[in-house]
Parts: C-alpha cells; sequence; structure tokens
C-alpha cells in the first residue's frame, strides 16, 4: 500500500556519508592558507609596496577600476566589480558604508568596518575582510568567494585568484529544482503519466511499484528545502526535506522526510530523477493513523483480534508451530526461512506482548487488509529487562475463510519505536 510519493517506502534505510564537497574546501581553505601566507611573507620582505594580483572568474579575467591587492596574506579587490562580474546587483549607501548585494534567491549585506555580514539574514564574520585602501572600498576576495559560494584557488606563479562555480548556474538550478515544482503541479492534478515522465529513462527508481497506488490517495507534499548538494553537468544530487500529507483517498502516513534526490539531464537537455536515497523519516502524526480507520466486517475485525491474541500467545510461550498457523508464506523456502529467524528470536529473547490498540485502515477486497497496530513489548535480554512501544502497519490475507498475516514484507511497515518507562 502507497504512503509515499518520492520518498523511500523502507522507514528502516539510512544512508550516511561525507559531503565530498566539504572534503575539497577544507583541503582548499588549508593549501589557500599556506599559499596567500607565504606569498604575503616574501611580498613583504622583498617590496614597500603591496603586491598585485589577477583575477579570473571562470576562466575569465576580471577588470577592476583598482587593480587588486595583496596584503598580509590576504588579495583584497575593488567589490563593485567583482559582484557585478558574479551576477550581483550593488546598492551602496555612502553614508552608512553599507554594501548591498543581491541576486536571486541571494542578499548579501556588509559595512566597512564591521564584525558581521548578512547572507540571507544569517550573520557571517567579517572582521578584517573589508577595508578602505587608496579612498577605495575593497573586499577580501576569498570572503566575497565564500558569500556568494564559490570555489577559489591560488596560482603562485602566476599570481592568479582562480574563482569558479561550485555547482551549476542560476539557469541551471532553475532547471534542476524545476522538477520539484513539476511534481508539485502534476501532485495537485493527480497527474499519473506526468508523474512518470519525472523519472530519468534510466531510473534506479521502482516506478512501477508505485503505480498501482497512486491513483487510490490523493496527497499534497510541501517542500521544506531543496539544496543542491553536487553537480557535474550531466547529474546532479539535490537533497530534500519535505512533509506529505493526506487529502484524499485510500490509507496514507502522513510523514516528513530527508532524502538525496540524484538527477540526470537527457539527451533532449531535460532534468529527471534518477535515484532517491532516504536519510530520515518520521511519521507526522501517530493519531492521525489510527483516525483512518475504515468500515469493515465485524466478524472479520473479531477474527482478526483473534488472529493477533494467537500470535501474541505463540510468542510469549515460543511455540514455533503455533506462529507459523499465524503466517501465510508462499512457498516451502520462504516458511524455512521464516521459521529460522523465528528461532533465532525465540533463542535470543523472552518477550511479553500486548496489543494496546489496532484498527483496519485499508481494503481494496474484504480478503485482505492493512491493519495499523500500537503494541507494548516487554523484553528480557539476558536478564536486562526494558519495555518498548511499538506502532506498525501490518499486511493480513483470508484464505479458507482464515485470517493470517501476509508475511510479504511490502504491508509491514514501523512509524514509531520508543522506550517506556
Amino acid at each position: 500500500m502507497k504512503y509515499s510519493r518520492l520518498g523511500s517506502a523502507d522507514f528502516h534505510h539510512r544512508i550516511t556519508g561525507v559531503d565530498d564537497r566539504m572534503k575539497r574546501l577544507m583541503l582548499f581553505v588549508f593549501a589557500a592558507v599556506l599559499a596567500f601566507g607565504l606569498t604575503g611573507t616574501a611580498s613583504a620582505a622583498g617590496s614597500a609596496k603591496p603586491a598585485t594580483a589577477t583575477v579570473l572568474l571562470n576562466g575569465k579575467e576580471v577588470a577592476f577600476s583598482a587593480a587588486p591587492i595583496v596584503i598580509k596574506g590576504k588579495t583584497y579587490v575593488e567589490f563593485r566589480a567583482l559582484f557585478n562580474a558574479l551576477g550581483y546587483e550593488i546598492d551602496y549607501e555612502a553614508k552608512t558604508k553599507t554594501i548591498k548585494a543581491s541576486t536571486e534567491g541571494h542578499k548579501i549585506e556588509m559595512s566597512t568596518g564591521g564584525d558581521v555580514a548578512f547572507v540571507n539574514g544569517k550573520t557571517v564574520a567579517s572582521s578584517g575582510e573589508i577595508k578602505v585602501i587608496n579612498s577605495r572600498t575593497m573586499i577580501g576576495v576569498r570572503f566575497i568567494a565564500a558569500l556568494t559560494d564559490k570555489k577559489v584557488d591560488w596560482d603562485g606563479v602566476t599570481r592568479k585568484v582562480i574563482i569558479t562555480n561550485w555547482g551549476p548556474t542560476e539557469e541551471e538550478k532553475r532547471a534542476i529544482l524545476g522538477v520539484f515544482d513539476k511534481f508539485r503541479l502534476i501532485e495537485a492534478a493527480d497527474d499519473l503519466e506526468g508523474f512518470v515522465q519525472l523519472f530519468a529513462d534510466d531510473s534506479g527508481v521502482d516506478i512501477k511499484a508505485l503505480l498501482p497506488n497512486w491513483e487510490r490517495t490523493k496527497t499534497q507534499t510541501t517542500f521544506k528545502e531543496l539544496l543542491i548538494t553536487d553537480f557535474s553537468g550531466d547529474e546532479a544530487v539535490v537533497k530534500v526535506t519535505d512533509e506529505t500529507v493526506k487529502v484524499s483517498g485510500a490509507f496514507f502516513p502522513e510523514y516528513s522526510s530527508v532524502y538525496n534526490a540524484t538527477l540526470r539531464k537527457s539527451s533532449s537537455g531535460e532534468w529527471g530523477i534518477y535515484n532517491i536515497e532516504v536519510l530520515k523519516a518520521d511519521i507526522l502524526s501517530v493519531d492521525k493513523l489510527f483516525a483512518q480507520e475504515i468500515s469493515f466486517p465485524e466478524a472479520d475485525k473479531a477474527a482478526i483480534g483473534a488472529l493477533f491474541d494467537a500470535q501474541t500467545k505463540a510468542i510469549y510461550e515460543k511455540k514455533m508451530d503455533d506462529f507459523m498457523a499465524t503466517v501465510t508464506t508462499k512457498d516451502d523456502a520462504e516458511a524455512e526461512e521464516l521459521k529460522q529467524q523465528m528461532q533465532w528470536f525465540f533463542d535470543s529473547f523472552d518477550i511479553k506482548r500486548t496489543i494496546e490498540k489496532w484498527a483496519v485502515v485499508d481494503s481494496e477486497e474484504n480478503d485482505q487488509a492493512i491493519v495499523v497496530i500500537s503494541a507494548l513489548m516487554e523484553v528480557n535480554l539476558n536478564g536486562i529487562h526494558f519495555k518498548v512501544r511499538t506502532v506498525f502497519s501490518d499486511g493480513v490475507v483470508k484464505k479458507g475463510g482464515k485470517w493470517t498475516f501476509s508475511n510479504t514484507g511490502s504491508d509491514s511497515v514501523p512509524y514509531l519505536s520508543e522506550d517506556v518507562q
């Protein structure tokens, strides 16, 4: 049963890793400190005049009305020319000596002699980065690059400061993030064909697994944050933070999630979703899970309740045959694998399970259903006692007039696990 539109259906899945860009940035800072520091020392020893440098932006030399100056290992440039070359509009208030630079989605504010600059309202230390030199306001070139999210290298032989894009251009950013704008429109229209077209031709996402339920549930997704964390021309990784709520239709656990969406550009230049890796997923409200209870025949509800009791007793008494009688498997191999798993479970733990509440929340036919369960587990592990409350959904099926758990795994989804004192 579907509960996610873009996020993965596996709440267990967690991805950890180190941003390669951060590694490069750390290496750059270390190398630049040495390069600029050594250069500044040599210049001070060899000449009383400040050393100069050339600034290249994406391979093109930036023209300044006053030459860049190297002072004590820092290269300072006339701010207006570099900000303009970076695509920023400048507003300078002479009275307060305040510089305001802005472009789409990015605003920077700083003042001569100030200790901090402001980037989209957030403070960044700026002490020593803004100077008045020969009656001109000059700013540290690495500082401007950091504020505008650019990469900087120093060529000590040619005395060139080399500024390049860390990631995509503004136009590329709009194209990449436009995929998520398209998704919101497609979701609102419940456009199945449009949803399929959002994915790259070679996508690693199992689109077929998402399709059967698309038309059964209408949802609304709010993207809280979209951050491009990696870019290589034809591939981009976007870190997505979103919330998805149910509008109408079948059972849907409302959730917030954080995931990495890998996008690839096709030969026609269109960006599509190639892969999704979930970093975090949390249910917004457990109460809303149970609030989605549907009408279901009372006799069947009583039989499902009896099924819970039978399985709970089998787990507590560690009776394998009784436990297996509560589960339907597709073949003997699957049954044997389940037995081995449960034998390890019985050997490792003593568990008393109490079903606190449950509800039938979805059923396409009267012989199969999805139930949401809240269970209190009292666990004894080698003399260590603790209690855990779990909330999860599971699938049940009716065969030959008997209800059992389906053991498919796709309908068994954990939503909450918390320690109970």
